[in-house]
């Protein structure tokens, strides 16, 4: 099994190391595999949850409900709640979308307007 260093993690999630270290410190991802020598070495399950956790930061989502996601997915505790939690977390992205696409669909008609109106 091939094993990325913190680095190499970092690089293809496109994070710094420090956000990936701070990931796993505050619970974000669950804790990463360490080499002989204390390093923490990514495997692919180390791997996939710092992609998503990359991919929920960016979309806006809380740490603490990460966190608490996490802490529920690896203690096998049930989801339901937080899953719910995040469904909503994701309606409320649709909505924000939607409301930026009208805003952009107006600022296109308004540039629109203005370049016919120049000529």
């Amino acid at each position: 099994m091939v094993t990325l260093t913190t680095s190499e993690a970092a690089d293809r999630v496109g994070l710094t190391v420090h956000a990936v270290r701070y990931y796993e410190r505050a619970g974000l991802i669950p804790p990463v595999p360490r080499t002989a020598g204390g390093r923490r070495a990514f495997d692919d399950e180390a791997l996939a949850w710092l992609e998503y956790t990359a991919c929920l930061r960016a979309l806006g989502m809380p740490v603490a409900l990460i966190r608490r996601y996490v802490a529920s997915v690896t203690s096998g505790s049930p989801t339901g709640a937080i899953d719910l939690v995040m469904q909503e977390h994701v309606e409320a992205l649709r909505d924000r979308r939607a409301q930026l696409d009208r805003y952009i669909e107006m600022v296109e008609r308004k540039v629109a307007a203005r370049r016919s109106a120049g000529r």
